[in-house]
């Protein structure tokens, strides 16, 4: 497997990203995190791989196929999961002022890399 801390510190230090957590799709066990002290890496991987099941479900009603990234914003900031190699997600938690096109571009090359 590729070194995860390796992974993850490049999307941290995107302006405005407060962390990145890489954790299974089934169960959200956390396999890799780099997060703020106040962000809960448990939460967000059970939350976030909850959100990807039932967004996933709605792709494929639509006949979209699978979910390869889902970005969500809110007041404060986004949150933004893409599909890793196997069970695995990605997701990053940033605040209002990241450059969210950068922030999913660079989402995407990491959860590539995961191997």
């Amino acid at each position: 497997m590729a070194d995860l801390q390796a992974v993850l510190e490049p999307l941290v230090r995107i302006r405005g990203v407060r962390g990145a957590v890489l954790f299974s799709a089934s169960d959200g066990v956390v396999v890799s995190e780099a997060l703020a002290e106040d962000i809960q890496s448990a939460g967000v991987a059970a939350l976030a791989a909850s959100l990807v099941d039932r967004v996933g479900a709605l792709a494929d009603a639509l006949g979209r196929g699978g979910m390869r990234c889902l970005q969500m914003h809110a007041e404060r900031g986004s949150i933004l999961v893409a599909r890793a190699p196997g069970d695995l997600l990605l997701a990053l938690v940033t605040g209002p002022q990241t450059p969210v096109g950068l922030a999913r571009l660079e989402l995407l090359r990491a959860a590539e890399q995961v191997a």
